[in-house]
């Protein structure tokens, strides 16, 4: 069963301010992709599988 975070937004943004400070930038759609983790809309293992699908699409 996947555990479910009560806050999502401010996990997000904390996550974001701290990639920030260390020199990356996160995108839109990465943060729709840990939104739909943080809900329980998908696990994280389904988001890799997605990655590596549209990456070998592209070779």
């Amino acid at each position: 069963m996947q555990k479910v975070t009560p806050n999502p937004e401010r996990t997000i943004r904390s996550v974001c301010a701290s990639m920030k400070m260390e020199g990356f930038h996160v995108s839109k759609q990465t943060q729709e992709d840990c939104r739909a983790v943080l809900s329980g809309q998908k696990s994280a293992d389904d988001l890799v599988a997605q990655y590596l699908s549209n990456y070998s699409k592209r070779k």
